[in-house]
């Protein structure tokens, strides 16, 4: 995983990473509790936000006319997030890393369940919750 971040991109990068390992991880832990519910990590693609509104002028003015043509509205990125929560498909598909629509493969880092579990417990250690999850017990019959 991400030692050190020496740019802005290289952290962001280094965040979504992160969160592609966590709901892997995240999805281990539901399928080991028994809990009915699914989690996938969704890619909207490259989306044309607000995100690199801080650069200097020439920058951002060059970003916004590159992202005007190549990168994905707010809209279109949206759809594969809409998707995922809606789709009949992926009613009981859980741990896919989804990106255009498409369960595909993500980084080979992001399979690492070493990692992945020392995210979780250091996730957990900050929040000051337990370290696995014990919904069966919280779980409705209905839901199961």
């Amino acid at each position: 995983m991400c030692r050190r971040c020496h740019s802005a991109h290289e952290a962001y990068s280094c965040s979504k990473l992160a969160q592609v390992m966590f709901t892997y991880h995240l999805c281990d832990e539901l399928e080991s509790s028994g809990a009915p519910v699914t989690v996938n990590a969704v890619d909207p693609g490259v989306v044309n936000t607000r995100l690199y509104s801080h650069l200097c002028c020439l920058t951002r003015y060059t970003h916004r006319l590159i992202a005007h043509f190549l990168f994905k509205t707010p809209v279109d990125g949206a759809a594969t997030a809409v998707y995922s929560a809606l789709s009949p498909h992926l009613e009981r598909v859980s741990g896919c890393y989804l990106h255009e629509g498409r369960c595909v493969e993500s980084s080979s880092n992001s399979y690492d369940k070493d990692v992945q579990t020392r995210l979780w417990q250091n996730t957990c250690d900050l929040l000051n919750l337990q370290h696995s999850l014990e919904l069966h017990a919280h779980i409705t019959p209905e839901l199961k």
